[in-house]
Parts: C-alpha cells; structure tokens; sequence
C-alpha cells in the first residue's frame, strides 16, 4: 500500500479527479457486508431487507437529497458529481477544477461508523472489564493502525474481533443513525463550498491550499449544519430520514479528529498539519452556537443523552490513554519508526 504522505501530496497536484478517482479503488463490498451483519445478528433482518435498506441508504442517495436541499434552500443546484472510492485518506473534499466533484474517502466513512458503535458500546457495557478492554484496544486500533497510516481493517477484524463485543442491534443502529447524519452533514459542507465559492466568483481548485479561508469554512459548517437540521425538523418520508436523537452527532465528527490528533500527540509526540481547517474543538463551539437558535425546534432530550453517553467514553478513552502510555503499556502498539517516515 502507498504511503499516507504520497497520497496526502496527491491532492496538491492536478489533475485530483482523475488521482482519486480512477487510481483509488473501493473496498467496500456489499454481499460481504450483509453476509457479516448477519452472522452477528440472524435474528433480526432477513438479506432481502439487509439489500432493500442498502438501495435506499447509500451515499449516492444522499448526496442527491443534499443537492435538493441546496435547490430549495437556496435555488441553486449543484453541479458537482460524487466520488467515493479508497485512496487511504482521512478525508472528504470538494474540487472546482475542470471537473467539479465532492471526494469522501472510504476510509473516513468505515472508520467514522466503527468509532460511533465502539464508543457507545464501550459507555452501555462499561461495567464488563472485558468488553472495556476490548473496546479501548479497538479504538486504539482505529484510531492508530486505520486512522494514522490509513489501513483498511482485515478480514479478520470484522469476523472475530467486532462480533466479541459488537453485540447490541440497538447501539449497530444508534450508530448507523449517527453515521448518516455525519455523511449528510459531510456532503452538504462541501457542497456549501461549491456554493460559496461560485457565489463570490472564487476557484476552489488548484489554488484552494494557498488561500485558506477560516471564514468560509464556519460557513460552510454553517449551511451544512441548517441543512442537515432542517431535514430533520421536516421528517420527509421520501427522504434518507434523519433522527432527532442525531442531531448531535456533527459534534462527535469533530470529536472524532479532536481524538484523531491526540492519539497521534500521545503516541508519537507529533501535530498532524490542519493547514485547511479550524480546530475541531473551535469548529465544534460555533456548531454549537449555531443549534442554539430557537428556530430550530425539535424533541433534543434523547440526542443530549446519546452524546453524553458518546463523551463518556470518549473520556475514558483519552484518560486510559495517556495513563497507558506513562505507564509504558503500549510500547508494542507505538510504531515510532513508520510513523516517522509519514513525515516524508
């Protein structure tokens, strides 16, 4: 597999749709997913359900209902086309050169959804000594072998790791729920950004690197976020349906980088560049700010309980941590050496 640093230099370089779209592959495999699913649970979906739900939810879908949203919020529609393949990249990103396309890495979208359901099932089972253990070593795992040096999980790691702990349907579609709320949310950032820099007669292609423009990126969150919020006051029944009991899961999206970066400064003594983006704590403060208006008026008491039960274990998991590494308990797991040669 390629370096993460030759990938990450991929997107400096032109032209990125054909880089990232012709040389990335997809890893993801549907027969395989629904096979998996249900192993762990038969009791609960039959396939034929498993792929009806699959041509239904899927990003493509979204990303079209996104479009909609943009149509009616703003009459505009957008002209970016959707890519999705793995080029092991924690990464999502829009393009306005010769070809205009949104980029959402498959790596960011298994890893997301993965350290949704590992948090919540670390904070429901938290009193089990062994799903405790299990579920901060997989977290470790993600955050440092997937996340870190962009490795897509084994075949193994799906058939006998996650069925040791991943045992709840609940918290698999507590999860799923969330995921969907963060993918839209996703979308519809770099959608906005398409928008905003069309609308200020600005390119968005090569030259996006060395003009970075924090303002426009809390825009952005910000016209993600009342679409993503919207959708969910309307409830539209033809729609990917997003919960009220989610709507705090763009807050766990940066919480999910927030822990990204500490994993790596706890590690390996390293600050991963954001040279393209606020701080995830900074960006999640002005969300914060912007669900705060009365005109965004829904049931919020099971989403609260949802995030509360989300920032237990992500508590936990920065204070084992960084305990572990003082103690000297996760020298077998810190690969000094090839998180050095990242640098290039």
């Amino acid at each position: 597999m390629k370096d993460i640093p030759t990938a990450m230099k991929w997107l400096m370089n032109s032209p990125r749709y054909t880089i990232l779209n012709e040389w990335g592959k997809s890893v993801y495999n549907e027969k395989k997913g629904i096979e998996m699913f249900l192993k762990i649970f038969p009791d609960y979906y039959t396939s034929e359900e498993l792929t009806r739900n699959s041509d239904s939810y899927n990003l493509e879908n979204l990303f079209l209902e996104i479009k909609d949203s943009f149509y009616s919020k703003y009459g505009y529609y957008p002209k970016s086309e959707l890519v999705s393949k793995y080029n092991g990249m924690l990464n999502s990103l829009y393009d306005g050169g010769n070809i205009r396309f949104v980029y959402v890495d498959e790596l960011l979208q298994l890893s997301v959804i993965l350290f949704i359901a590992t948090l919540l099932t670390w904070d429901d089972k938290n009193d089990d000594l062994e799903t405790y253990s299990i579920c901060f070593r997989f977290t470790l795992f993600l955050l440092n072998d997937v996340c870190i040096f962009g490795e897509i999980p084994s075949k193994s790691v799906f058939q006998d790791v996650l069925p040791r702990f991943l045992k709840d349907i609940h918290i698999v579609e507590l999860s799923e729920e969330c995921f969907w709320t963060i993918m839209a949310f996703t979308l519809a950032h770099e959608l906005a950004h398409e928008y905003l820099s069309l609308r200020s007669n600005m390119s968005h292609g090569d030259d996006r690197k060395k003009n970075i423009d924090y303002e426009e990126e809390f825009e952005a969150d910000r016209i993600a976020y009342d679409i993503v919020l919207n959708n969910i006051i309307e409830a539209n029944p033809k729609k990917i349906k997003l919960k009220n009991y989610t709507y705090l899961a763009p807050m766990m999206y940066m919480d999910f980088f927030d822990l990204f970066y500490y994993t790596d400064r706890v590690l390996y003594k390293k600050r991963i560049p954001i040279i393209d983006h606020p701080l995830p704590n900074t960006r999640k403060a002005a969300l914060f700010r912007i669900v705060d208006d009365d005109k965004y008026d829904f049931d919020t008491e099971d989403g609260n309980d949802l995030y509360n039960c989300f920032l237990n274990s992500f508590d936990l998991f920065k204070e084992e941590l960084l305990l572990k590494e003082q103690r000297g308990k996760l020298r077998t797991v810190t690969y000094t050496s090839r998180r050095e040669r990242l640098e290039g």
